[in-house]
């Protein structure tokens, strides 16, 4: 019996590890935003291809110091409506065993600014490289391609709103 359950404990942990967050949409995840920005504003798409490198981790994405996703994940994707002007985004990693421990060593790391101009809309695509995650423009061609199979995130009601 102890056997079993041991084995019943090391498989949740395993699959922990390799699911991670990509499935931490909210149940209304079918609903897709319109790709379109809202007046005098740009529109940026977050994604994060599904996967299982890094699948535990979770991710909090800033735009010009404002918090706009928590906990960004793979598989997800949201829309953020910018002002224009310069976009200062930059990541921190929620690393931790499954999300539910904690561990030491989020670090920030700041990505390329955006030029964002009114009515246009923007890809950010998330990858992992060799020093952590990180965001990079995308066309609009392989962004529409990559958000086809994420699950959408609660949408912010402004650009100063937080998610999850």
């Amino acid at each position: 019996m102890k056997k079993h359950l041991s084995l019943l404990i090391l498989a949740v942990i395993t699959v922990s590890l390799f699911t991670g967050c990509g499935g931490n949409a909210s149940s209304d995840s079918d609903v897709k935003p319109s790709p379109t920005p809202q007046p005098g504003k740009g529109l940026v798409l977050f994604y994060f291809k599904s996967g299982m490198l890094g699948g535990a981790n979770t991710w909090q994405i800033y735009a010009n110091e404002q918090l706009v996703a928590k906990k960004f994940g793979r598989g997800d994707c949201f829309a953020y409506q910018a002002d224009p002007g310069q976009l200062n985004l930059w990541i921190k990693c929620n690393m931790g065993f499954g999300n539910l421990i904690p561990l030491p060593g989020n670090f920030r790391t700041d990505q390329a600014p955006l030029q964002i101009l009114p009515n246009q809309t923007y890809y950010e695509e998330m990858y992992l490289g060799g020093a952590g995650a990180k965001l990079r423009q995308v066309s609009q061609e392989e962004g529409k391609k990559g958000i086809e199979d994420c699950d959408w995130m609660d949408q912010p009601s402004s650009t100063s709103a937080q998610t999850r």
